[in-house]
């Protein structure tokens, strides 16, 4: 089937794919191997003077970093304060953003929060407690994803 290619990105480093945008089914796979007639109808949309954006592929979210990346990556942030950071690492002191979301928390899951972020050496990215702070923070998906990245690279 030819398809009405709106926009394509490559899909590879090699150019032998692309994921494109159609009008006929939205975003579609092309690949000089597996779709060639496809293919074929990419190389000429493609002649025609149409651009071909690269894909970014983020880096990988790191499952877990530390605390110290963790408060520093907040201070870097100004979701806590630079002295909030280094008095969480030194002695495990709550930094005041982030007693506000554990106090608004039902009373069964106030202690292991603050038992948690007091006391951690490092913390998982697919904890519970993260998602309900990226949600406190109104945060997407992405955000969070990226102070882990960011986090990761201190």
């Amino acid at each position: 089937m030819s398809y009405t290619i709106l926009s394509a990105q490559w899909g590879n480093d090699e150019a032998t794919s692309v994921v494109a945008v159609t009008e006929e089914v939205g975003a579609v796979a092309l690949s000089q191997a597996d779709t060639p007639e496809e293919w074929q109808n990419f190389l000429e949309w493609y002649a025609r003077g149409n651009t071909v954006t690269n894909i970014v592929i983020p880096d990988p979210v790191p499952r877990t970093i530390s605390d110290r990346q963790f408060f520093q990556q907040l201070a870097v942030l100004n979701v806590i304060t630079q002295q909030e950071a280094l008095d969480a690492v030194r002695t495990g002191a709550i930094p005041a953003a982030l007693q506000a979301l554990i106090d608004a928390l039902p009373e069964p899951a106030r202690f292991p929060a603050e038992m948690l972020i007091s006391g951690a050496v490092e913390f998982r990215r697919n904890h519970d407690l993260v998602e309900y702070v990226r949600q406190a923070l109104g945060w997407t998906s992405e955000q969070i994803d990226q102070l882990w990245r960011d986090a990761h690279d201190l």
